[in-house]
């Protein structure tokens, strides 16, 4: 599986957050972004509106 990098801006508060609720939990930051959107529901889409979502 490749890997992808995602740069995010956030404010000093919310990376403190999230640094702070990782560390709590001995977890790294990407593995609790990556828990959240796991946690995400599904979407699904027909073939044609997923070309029309990622083209926009």
């Amino acid at each position: 599986m490749k890997n992808n990098q995602l740069r995010l801006r956030m404010n000093d508060e919310r990376m403190d957050k999230l640094r702070l609720y990782a560390r709590v939990k001995g977890k790294t930051m990407t593995q609790v972004i990556e828990e959240l959107i796991d946690s995400l529901p599904e979407v699904v889409v027909k073939p044609t509106e997923q070309e029309e979502i990622f083209i926009k």
